[in-house]
């Protein structure tokens, strides 16, 4: 709760927070399933700027994602992964347009040189990273989030910091 707490403080309403939008089922696997590493890759081989983020982000559920991506991440995550398809919810089942979790990107990582030497271990699993990516590597700690309304963007957007601040507050009080 402390990147929560310090979200409260009159410091971060002043300003815009981060945030990025995820498919599912790659949002529940970082929310619930231990993933911690978001992966990006550009057809040019260069750093997505995404990777390069440090701080605060809220994560967002995509709209998009059919059938065929569905199946394709399940698929992923189970010959990778060790994930089991029982774990991961049925695609109608995943919510969508909303902000779901608030998390901390704290590094980058690149496939072609795996775990770099000062990286814990035994608290990154490389498993996540897949091949030819980029990884934006997320704190242990993510905060799942009541859902909160939101039309995504390609890319990290801003997001008012007060205006998500008072629909956190709202929702939590809702409950």
């Amino acid at each position: 709760m402390n990147t929560l707490t310090s979200m409260m403080s009159q410091d971060w309403r002043a300003r815009d927070m981060k945030c990025l939008s995820i498919r599912a089922p790659w949002l529940h696997a970082i929310v619930h399933l231990g993933k911690r590493i978001e992966n990006r890759r550009r057809v040019d081989g260069r750093v997505p700027s995404i990777c390069l983020h440090r701080g605060p982000l809220l994560l967002h559920a995509s709209q998009s994602c059919t059938a065929d991506q569905y199946d394709a991440a399940v698929q992923w995550m189970e010959a990778h992964c060790g994930i089991r398809r029982s774990q991961i919810p049925p695609l109608n089942e995943h919510p969508r347009g909303v902000i779901l979790a608030l998390a901390e990107g704290i590094g980058h990582i690149d496939a072609s040189r795996g775990l770099p030497p000062t990286s814990p271990r035994d608290q990154l699993d490389a498993r996540w990273l897949e091949a030819g990516c980029h990884g934006l590597v997320f704190a242990p700690k993510v905060i799942a989030l009541p859902p909160i309304p939101f039309k995504g963007a390609l890319g990290l957007f801003d997001v008012d910091s007060a205006w998500v601040l008072d629909a956190i507050s709202k929702a939590v009080r809702s409950v």
